[in-house]
């Protein structure tokens, strides 16, 4: 499979937009066909609460999945056999 690419959007400091991240997929989960079976996931953007702060560097695809009042943006690709 090819590198999975994410490019994260922002504002610099006049709100002006801006390429904030963009970088390949470093959490793929189910990489190895074999041990996954048909998926191959990985965690683009994650929150753990509504309405979010985007105001920082924080990489949002870094902490540990979906919290009960957030948001979980996934790629998942389905395999053929």
């Amino acid at each position: 499979m090819k590198p999975i690419r994410r490019v994260v959007s922002g504002h610099d400091e006049r709100g002006r937009s801006v390429i904030a991240m963009d970088s390949e997929i470093g959490n793929l989960i189910g990489d190895d066909h074999e041990a996954a079976g048909a998926l191959t996931l990985a965690e683009l953007w994650s929150t753990a609460e509504m309405p979010i702060d985007n105001s920082g560097a924080r990489d949002q695809a870094r902490h540990a999945g979906c919290q009960a009042r957030g948001a979980l943006i996934r790629f998942v690709h389905c395999h053929r056999a």
